[in-house]
């Protein structure tokens, strides 16, 4: 099971962290362009496929399982 854990501040301050079964898997962070996730552990700047909007980035996700 997917969830997100929102906090009371905006996607610009702070990323969307991403749990899967329990345990933080990632993030979702605003980028030039839209926005992406970045599985945890990622050391690269691009890590995952730019989208316009946040719910098409949890629609992948939830897609991928």
């Amino acid at each position: 099971m997917i969830e997100y854990l929102h906090t009371n501040k905006t996607i610009e301050q702070e990323p969307l962290k991403v749990k899967v079964d329990g345990r933080i898997s990632g993030e979702i962070r605003k980028v030039l362009g839209g926005y992406q996730y970045f599985p945890k552990g990622c050391k690269k700047k691009f890590c995952g496929e730019i989208f316009p909007s946040i719910l098409e980035v949890q629609k992948s996700l939830s897609d991928d399982t």
